[in-house]
């Protein structure tokens, strides 16, 4: 039986390929967030990127409207090949990473929402970034990690009952997690900084 679906954009008429979309619409989807948002000419990324970026001088965030990577703006560098832009801004405004600065940092925080603001970009070493990521908190550590079974709720129920004396055993079965999980927490190995 053949398919005849079509794609859910008002007016497209193309073949159903993915996600209700046709292969045109779903591409942008996943380049630009957005079905209705036209692909950009190969020249348009660069020139704005030189035009407007590296000259803006405000201090609101400015957020790449071209393709992203994971929210992180990016640019086409050759067939299969692309940057992430806030990079380049970096090394433009700031020049080449040195002494084990290899991460562009944002100070916004908005980096994964396409923020290429040359203001709010500096060179960090990877413990600077992951410190900028807590302080913004757009860090996935605890229940924000797409694994956590606990809450901050639950991990301070966990140590509250071991610290009146209940066995880690029976926390565990009270909880529906491992005897190490509520090790781990007690001992402060996990959910260290609560």
């Amino acid at each position: 039986m053949a398919d005849d679906r079509i794609c859910s954009v008002d007016g497209c008429g193309k073949p159903h390929y993915c996600r209700s979309l046709c292969r045109r619409h779903y591409r942008r989807l996943l380049r630009s967030g957005d079905t209705d948002m036209e692909l950009a000419d190969a020249g348009e990324p660069d020139r704005y990127l030189n035009d407007v970026v590296i000259n803006y001088d405000r201090d609101e965030c400015l957020f790449w409207p071209f393709a992203r990577s994971k929210g992180y703006a990016s640019i086409s560098r050759g067939v299969g090949r692309s940057a992430l832009v806030h990079r380049i801004v970096c090394e433009r405004v700031h020049g080449p990473s040195v002494g084990g600065r290899k991460y562009a940092a944002h100070s916004c925080g908005k980096g994964h929402l396409g923020c290429v603001n040359p203001k709010h970009l500096r060179w960090a070493t990877h413990q600077e970034n992951m410190m900028d990521r807590i302080d913004h908190g757009t860090d996935n550590r605890g229940e924000r990690s797409g694994h956590a079974r606990l809450t901050r709720g639950d991990v301070l129920t966990i140590r509250a009952m071991f610290a009146s004396g209940l066995s880690q055993p029976y926390i565990a079965r009270k909880f529906d997690v491992a005897r190490t999980t509520v090790s781990s927490i007690t001992s402060g190995r996990s959910w260290a900084w609560l």
